[in-house]
């Protein structure tokens, strides 16, 4: 199971406060195999996540995100979407 980050997201550019909304369950395709994708077709991983950023973030968000590297965007959005392996529950008879 796979768990999302339903909170908004706040980090920092250069000191300046942002924030980008949480995602709902209509992000939830675009997101879940952004890793995938960005390692089977960079180009098209970094369509998606410009995409779906252009999608969430306001125009002064959007360009402060674009001052960051390739590498620090990837960081940003894998903290955003908070993509995490969920842990195992079990079944109490254990």
């Amino acid at each position: 199971m796979l768990k999302f980050n339903t909170q908004p997201f706040s980090f920092e550019v250069d000191g300046s406060p942002y924030m980008l909304p949480k995602l709902g369950f209509g992000d939830l395709e675009a997101t879940a195999d952004i890793a995938d994708r960005l390692t089977a077709n960079p180009a098209e991983g970094v369509k998606l996540v410009r995409s779906l950023l252009e999608s969430k973030a306001d125009d002064r968000t959007m360009a402060a995100i674009d001052s960051l590297s390739i590498g620090d965007v990837i960081t940003l959005v894998r903290q955003w979407i908070g993509l995490t392996p969920g842990e195992s529950e079990t079944s109490g008879d254990e």
